[in-house]
């Protein structure tokens, strides 16, 4: 019986032995990234962010007015690219963190008992850091820690949904600054027509990841723009059949947010 199994074994390809190798490497990285992202989650606290209330009619109206004018708006959005590129400062270097995956915070509406919130929530140990760079952009902004919100009413139904690209995540989409008016405003004109026994959240989930994702998109546009139409990722037969298999080993590396490049598969 013995020797029929090692038999048995010895009779598998080389080939078959790697993928399984690959495979259960990859399965192993995957489930210890998991695992890590579930401990962060019970380390995650929650910020709510305000704006001091206006109670002077006249100074209330003046403050719509300069948000709702193109140029002073996008301003004042454009102010996030900065605060953006500080927050890039959590992102480690250490070779633990290639297998651990980075830290990740993210920023909330939600309506809760009639009402639009705002939050951050972020792990623990970045809290001072994320408080001291929004008030430095947004000082009249008060921020002040809060139990974890709920949205969901006994006896009620609920629905979620990802948001992800239609085309192609290098192809461009249309920023702010490209749009006449504050994009925000759509979004909380639907939120404020919540019942008190509704709720409903939006969450963006940011994370930051290693430099030279740049460069990847240049070398798309630049061929996109020589050759007039979009490229294929693989230029060779052999490279079109493994790069699925590629994308699939690179997202249980990097995480669940990478698995967007299999779209074309």
């Amino acid at each position: 019986m013995l020797s029929a199994i090692l038999q048995f074994f010895a009779a598998i390809p080389w080939y078959v032995w790697v993928i399984l190798f690959i495979g259960l490497v990859s399965l192993g990285l995957y489930l210890f990234r998991q695992y890590w992202n579930f401990k962060r989650s019970l380390n995650m606290i929650f910020l709510q962010v305000k704006t001091p209330r206006i109670e002077d009619d006249k100074d209330s109206q003046k403050e719509k007015d300069r948000y709702s004018a193109s140029g002073d708006f996008k301003e004042v959005v454009g102010i996030m690219e900065h605060l953006y590129n500080n927050l890039y400062s959590i992102f480690k270097h250490d070779l633990k963190f290639q297998f651990m995956g980075q830290n990740f915070f993210s920023f909330e509406v939600a309506v809760v008992n009639g009402q639009i919130n705002f939050y951050v929530v972020c792990p623990r140990n970045i809290e001072s850091l994320l408080e001291k760079q929004i008030t430095t952009f947004y000082p009249d902004a008060l921020i002040e820690k809060v139990d974890d919100y709920n949205i969901f009413k006994p006896n009620s139904r609920a629905v979620g949904c990802y948001m992800k690209m239609e085309e192609h995540p290098w192809l461009p989409i249309k920023s702010y600054q490209f749009t006449p008016s504050d994009p925000i405003s759509t979004i909380t004109n639907v939120l404020s027509k919540f019942g008190k026994d509704e709720g409903a959240a939006i969450q963006m989930m940011v994370r930051p990841i290693h430099d030279g994702w740049q460069d990847k998109g240049r070398d798309y546009a630049a061929e996109l723009f020589s050759s007039g139409k979009e490229h294929s990722h693989g230029h060779s037969f052999l490279g079109k059949m493994f790069q699925p298999l590629w994308a699939v080993f690179t997202a249980l590396l990097t995480g669940a947010e990478d698995m967007k490049s299999l779209d074309n598969f």
